[in-house]
């Protein structure tokens, strides 16, 4: 499957025609292979045969490596187009998996909000004791789809096996895959009678990809609830547009702003044209009655 880091172009069978294109790299680490579970991303070309960019994951966390300095190279004749999405895809894959929720006993994270039908998905959840120690067994997760009136299918609903993380304590994982295009819920939950009523929802969308801008950017229920709550404010999707605008209606009241409007005799033409046409006539009169 294509990478999010590589997914430079909306068409995929163009953005793997682009990057043998680019300018070729003119150096890279020799002798490297890459370890076991490693994803390769790039590999050299010509004398450069080893891989170029590869990810992986290491405990909680995840990995990057790059074998050469160059990238730069990709700006010739390019500008910024294909250099800067790179980088700054790779640093929305390092940080897009960051485990958030309302409650710190319970979190979860999906890497990715926008996938298409043949993409895959990692759900990861963490669930803990007030005191920061993981909880014994795995937390719960399903998947349900989303109508267009926001309501959930529920024919549609999925249980998520999730699997423990090695080397990471507590955390748990699984892969979300072979979805069909629509919009899609995945709720996380625990059994612990210490968790009870704690739940992290995430939303997912899956259709064939268009432009990521301001998908992949803005979208993070959980962190702009917490924004909006600090603010005293509400933050809500889409699909609560319509009970929002109603709940701001309510609060609305009516106020009667007084004005006063001012006219000035000299602000217009209509006095100026009076005043002349007084002098002129008193000028005739004068004239006619022999009047200095």
């Amino acid at each position: 499957p294509e990478s999010p880091i590589t997914a430079v172009l909306d068409d995929p069978a163009l953005n793997r025609t682009l990057w043998p294109a680019l300018p070729a790299l003119q150096w890279s680490i020799p002798g490297i292979t890459a370890k076991p579970g490693a994803e390769i991303l790039l590999i050299g070309k010509g004398a450069l045969t080893g891989p170029i960019a590869a990810v992986c994951r290491y405990g909680a966390g995840r990995v990057i490596w790059l074998g050469s300095d160059e990238t730069w190279r990709w700006r010739d004749r390019l500008g910024d187009r294909v250099h800067q999405a790179f980088w700054l895809q790779a640093v929305r894959w390092g940080v897009g998996s960051r485990l958030r929720g309302q409650d710190p006993r319970l979190q979860a994270a999906i890497d990715r909000l926008l996938v298409e039908p043949s993409g895959t998905v990692e759900l990861r959840a963490r669930a803990r004791a007030a005191d920061g120690s993981p909880l014994p067994g795995a937390p719960r997760a399903s998947l349900i789809a989303i109508n267009d009136h926001g309501q959930p299918i529920q024919a549609s609903e999925q249980t998520l096996a999730l699997q423990p993380v090695v080397d990471a304590d507590g955390i748990y994982h699984a892969a979300i895959s072979g979805l069909p295009e629509g919009h899609w819920q995945v709720t996380v939950s625990s059994d612990d009678p210490l968790l009870a009523g704690l739940r992290e929802v995430r939303e997912l969308v899956v259709r064939h990809r268009g432009s990521a801008e301001g998908i992949e950017l803005a979208s993070d229920p959980a962190n702009l609830t917490h924004l909006a709550a600090a603010g005293g404010f509400r933050s809500a999707s889409l699909l609560d547009a319509r009970a929002l605008v109603h709940d701001l209606a309510q609060g609305l009241k009516p106020t009667l702003i007084p004005t006063r409007t001012t006219w000035s005799l000299w602000n217009g033409y209509g006095a100026l044209i009076v005043v002349v046409s007084l002098l002129v006539g008193e000028w005739l009169w004068r004239k006619r009655s022999g009047l200095p």
